[in-house]
């Protein structure tokens, strides 16, 4: 995502555009009559509108986390209250994904009836993105999270889930055997996951 990329990479002007487009991509389902009932049934005047993987298309937790992690790199950039705003928009979104089990599935929690199951990576990308959010509403998915490290099988999920969990303050269990490293994305996580461990915040430096 270009937004994520430093600001001097881009140039002030090239970021800003970069910035602007973001905030005004949404779900298209957000807009639906069926959303638009459901809101006011729960008496909800704030919208939960997430970001899509494309224009046009539905919203999903991994292109909201990562819009939410691109807005608060921005933020320290640009002095605007809309920003802040998209931003909470975007978080009431996952919250509202949260599953039966306690961690995040790749869209939507319940589907015709069945509860979906939690994913690692959904998991750890959705806490990252939740860094702000008071800690009470998020503990059962900090455990879930936490037992799906321990049994994690796959070197993104635990990547993913580490960076999660350390921003919430908590260093993550890992598996009893090491994870392979099976492509270039997995290995680039695994070093963003130990420069989190360090203190660096690196998707917002």
């Amino acid at each position: 995502m270009v937004a994520l990329l430093p600001r001097e990479a881009l140039g002030g002007s090239h970021h800003a555009s970069a910035i602007e487009w973001l905030m005004g991509q949404a779900g298209q389902e957000t807009d639906s009559f069926a959303s638009r009932m459901r809101n006011e049934l729960l008496g909800s005047s704030n919208p939960r509108v997430g970001w899509p993987f494309f224009p046009g298309a539905a919203a999903w937790v991994t292109p909201t986390a990562m819009s939410i992690l691109a807005l608060e790199k921005a933020r320290r950039h640009l002095n605007s209250n809309g920003i802040q705003k998209r931003i909470e928009v975007g978080r009431q979104f996952l919250v509202d994904r949260l599953c039966k089990d306690g961690g995040w599935n790749y869209g939507r929690s319940n589907v015709l009836g069945v509860d979906a199951p939690s994913y690692p990576e959904t998991t750890g990308q959705a806490l990252l993105a939740l860094d702000e959010v008071e800690l009470p509403r998020l503990r059962k998915a900090l455990d879930a999270a936490q037992e799906q490290a321990r049994s994690c099988q796959s070197s993104e999920g635990l990547s993913w889930l580490q960076l999660g969990l350390q921003a919430h303050g908590i260093v993550a269990a890992i598996p009893a055997r090491r994870l392979a490293s099976r492509r270039l994305m997995d290995s680039a996580l695994w070093i963003l996951a130990q420069s989190a461990l360090r203190g660096h915040n690196v998707f917002l430096e």
